[in-house]
């Protein structure tokens, strides 16, 4: 064996014990039990808790979803809705439809499954619009928010019925039956604003709400409100038409009439 060889085998050797030691002080430093702990592996960095967009705040109507079993008599149907045994009572001698805690609407899953503290009225003894009218002509009723809810406008389906809320605002109804445009930029957010800024400008009811629109009843008024009719061509374009366009919405506003706008 030349020397070469012998020198050659030595360095292997010396370079092997060097990798070997370093091997070791890399575990004791960073291995399982060490001070410094262990490796990360990809993506477990330690950040700062991102925070969250604050969501739009829920309707102070809208309660806890946990199912409550049925309410066995009227006061529990009483306490669950928000009203009280004279307004079950009332409501009771003027419809004689069957009485049940209220569920919004939620576009998510397509279904009348939110609870809330508001009164439904189903298979009443006569349509659904004459019975609103004789439920808000009672002084009982007089601060009350009575609205009309189906999956369609305007048709009495197996989801319409009258809903009864107490100290309720006029944008309620909205809220507990919200609709989108399949097609358009609004969100539900912007279109509760939407409304809000029409309402200063000409105060209206919300008589009919359904997830593909609403109807609004407006108050008799000669302010200007010509911001909401130029809104309502750009957004209802077809409901507009329907009624002569924009001088025939601004006849309506002007007269106290009511309007049906739906989603395109």
């Amino acid at each position: 064996m030349s020397i070469g060889t012998v020198l050659s085998i030595a360095l292997l050797f010396v370079l092997l014990v060097a990798a070997l030691a370093l091997r070791d002080n890399i575990a004791r430093e960073f291995g399982g039990n060490s001070e410094k702990g262990p490796f990360l592996e990809p993506g477990e960095g330690v950040f700062d808790d991102e925070v969250e967009e604050m969501a739009l705040s829920p309707s102070p109507k809208f309660i806890d979803r946990t199912v409550d079993p049925p309410p066995e008599d009227d006061d529990a149907l009483a306490a669950r809705t928000g009203l009280t045994q004279d307004h079950i009572d009332r409501l009771r001698e003027i419809t004689h439809g069957e009485l049940s805690q209220f569920c919004a609407y939620e576009m998510e899953s397509a279904d009348w499954c939110v609870p809330v503290l508001g009164l439904r009225i189903d298979k009443p003894n006569s349509a659904l619009r004459d019975l609103r009218d004789a439920i808000m002509a009672d002084p009982l009723f007089a601060k009350a928010c009575v609205f009309i809810v189906s999956d369609a406008l305007g048709y009495e389906d197996a989801h319409g019925g009258i809903v009864v809320l107490i100290d309720a605002d006029p944008f309620e109804p909205y809220r507990m039956v919200p609709g989108e445009s399949e097609e358009g930029p609004m969100t539900d957010s912007d279109t509760l604003d939407m409304l809000e800024e029409w309402h200063s400008e000409a105060p209206f009811e919300i008589v009919w709400a359904s997830p593909n629109g609403f109807e609004l009843a407006f108050e008799p008024t000669d302010s200007g409100f010509e911001e909401l009719v130029h809104d309502a061509e750009d957004l209802f374009p077809e409901a507009v038409n329907r009624v002569r366009g924009a001088e025939g919405l601004s006849d309506i506003i002007r007269t106290g009439k009511s309007i049906t706008f739906w989603w395109t």
